[in-house]
């Protein structure tokens, strides 16, 4: 994702971005460190980067609290808000920001560098420490290409390939690269006397209030409070620019409710985006909800599999982090539209996991723990360091599958605007954590929730269950099986009939030999690097997914094929 770029190492290298034409890029002339910014040409009153005698200031992102933060500050513009906040609330100033954003503040005076990431970490931060010389940026490109220039080397991280062939994104810091690590949500760099350190401002933990507390009737009035602050926050956000309005939209519930409530508190017209097999139940929800609000829709087909084919570029984009078809239509649905006429992406990003839960019956209760993986298949060759260092299961969810999972598509998004879901907005995801969780399990009190507040919501279908939410569980059971039982039995004897699904990766895989071919020849072309860097276990372990593993598998080892390449290929992240 764009971004800027800090060092202190001697010899300069460009900021290459993949969108270049919707950027502008900036440098300071400093004589200790190497200072650049190549941001998205978007919200750039929320953006600076500016030297005076005091201090170098840089945010990137935007600001959903800006205007009450100006106001509470007595200041007008953003350089300003920045240095008045350090200077009064100290070091984690930016604990008080809300929207996705990152940024930087060196005190001349001190000697000190603060750098930092956004609560959820989606405004991405990647750093390097090597021989006292830190590389630190929004892109891994921005730091492959300076250590390149500046001779600093760089050892493959094998733990991180096996991250990706099990989970299909990174389980922790980790990127391919064992000296480049990337910041977590809620932490930032400190950095003086030649030490880099990495500090926690803020962690999300799990405290659930009784029912003795709140009823289930207050709890639905302080969510529906909530949520209506958090999305007229993001649309007036638009406003504030003269942007038009779009959003994702799809069967779900999360999508919907954010442009439903967005609707009930005044917004006029969107441009509803949603992408899919033709024909399935994301196309038909999206067409009635839009036509219920008369707003325009666009529609991004998947038959084609054009997205199978963009390995190389989604790799640039998101530096390998995630499973590079994990975005599926999104990147190609972004290169369609003129996204320059409009502001954020309104999303519903991780809603069913905010108001509802990781779990089906609570953490007591279930027969299978949710893993976040997408394969078991060389699961036992990770350790569970990281996750043990967790208090909390479900919090270890969220910051691994929800925040590294889930929002890794951030960091192809913001190559074309900026990104927002109202789910993630701090003070409702933090009041969501305090529900109990039997009432957040099984969507139970997602569904009150529209039912009570948004009835006509509630009139439309849900895609994962093709029905109304306020269907009985044997009216649910009956219309799934009169759907999907065709198909079912049609996949269980008909090995070329696809699956009941938006993305049908292995009957697509399976019925398109140009894909097979596609596949088979970047698995041969690209295996002579990994060849010379891998350990003959991993070796063989990617050659047996990619011979047996299902369409996902395999895609999970050409990523890492992939990513080796971007990382140690003979400058490729330049191309």
């Amino acid at each position: 994702m764009p971004g800027f770029f800090i060092s202190n190492c001697e010899k300069e290298s460009r900021l290459n971005n993949c969108v270049p034409e919707y950027c502008i890029q900036k440098d300071l002339s400093n004589q200790k460190f190497q200072i650049k910014w190549n941001t998205l040409n978007k919200f750039m009153n929320d953006k600076c980067m500016i030297e005076d005698e005091q201090y170098i200031v840089i945010q990137d992102g935007y600001l959903l609290n800006k205007i009450n933060l100006f106001g509470e500050y007595d200041v007008s513009d953003i350089k300003k808000l920045i240095v008045v906040m350090y200077e009064r609330e100290g070091d984690t100033f930016f604990r008080l920001f809300r929207g996705s954003f990152s940024g930087a503040i060196y005190d001349k005076a001190l000697d000190k560098w603060i750098v930092y990431t956004n609560h959820v970490g989606d405004h991405a931060i990647f750093y390097s420490v090597v021989n006292n010389i830190f590389y630190i940026g929004s892109q891994v490109n921005y730091i492959l290409e300076s250590c390149r220039v500046n001779h600093t080397e760089l050892h493959f991280h094998e733990a991180a390939a096996y991250q990706m062939l099990t989970f299909g994104f990174m389980e922790d810091d980790s990127t391919y690269a064992s000296e480049i690590k990337r910041l977590r949500g809620g932490k930032y760099l400190y950095i003086k006397d030649g030490n880099v350190e990495v500090k926690e401002y803020h962690s999300f933990f799990v405290r659930e209030c009784s029912l003795a507390e709140n009823s289930e009737e207050k709890w639905i009035a302080l969510i529906d409070e909530s949520f209506q602050k958090a999305v007229q926050m993001e649309y007036d956000k638009d406003k504030e620019y003269g942007y038009l309005h779009f959003a994702d939209l799809s069967g779900g519930l999360d999508s919907r409710m954010n442009i439903w409530v967005a609707h009930t508190l005044g917004i006029e017209h969107l441009l509803c985006c949603t992408y899919c097999k033709v024909d399935y139940l994301d196309e038909e929800i999206a067409k009635e909800i839009s036509q219920y609000w008369e707003d325009e829709l666009y529609f991004k087909p998947l038959d084609d599999c054009s997205f199978l084919y963009d390995i190389d570029e989604i790799i640039k984009m998101n530096g390998g982090l995630s499973l590079y078809c994990g975005i599926t239509g999104g990147n190609r649905m972004l290169k369609n539209l003129s996204v320059w006429r409009y502001g954020l992406e309104h999303t519903g990003q991780a809603g069913d996991v905010v108001i509802g839960s990781f779990f089906k019956h609570g953490t007591d209760k279930e027969r299978h723990i949710p893993s976040g993986k997408y394969s078991e298949r060389l699961s036992d060759k990770l350790n569970t360091v990281y996750r043990d260092s967790f208090d909390d299961y479900e919090i270890y969810l969220f910051y691994t599958r929800a925040f590294n999972g889930a929002l890794c598509t951030h960091l192809i998004r913001n190559n074309y605007t900026e990104v927002a879901s109202p789910f993630l907005d701090v003070d409702f995801l933090e009041l969501c954590l305090s529900i109990p969780s039997g009432l957040r399990v099984n969507h139970y009190m997602y569904k009150r929730w529209i039912i009570e507040k948004y009835p006509e919501a509630a009139a439309f279908r849900w895609e994962k269950i093709n029905g109304l939410i306020t269907d009985s569980k044997a009216k649910r059971f009956i219309k799934k099986l009169v759907r999907r039982g065709p198909y079912k039995l049609k996949e269980l004897f008909q090995k070329d009939f696809p699956a009941y699904s938006m993305n049908p990766l292995d009957y697509w895989v399976n019925q398109k030999p140009q894909v097979q071919k596609f596949f088979q020849k970047y698995f041969e072309d690209k295996m002579g690097l990994v060849k010379r860097m891998a350990s003959e276990e991993l070796q063989q372990d990617l050659n047996d997914m990619f011979a047996v593993g299902s369409a996902m598998e395999k895609m999970m080892a050409l990523t890492v094929i992939g990513a080796v390449n971007f990382y140690f290929g003979d400058a490729d992240h330049e191309k």
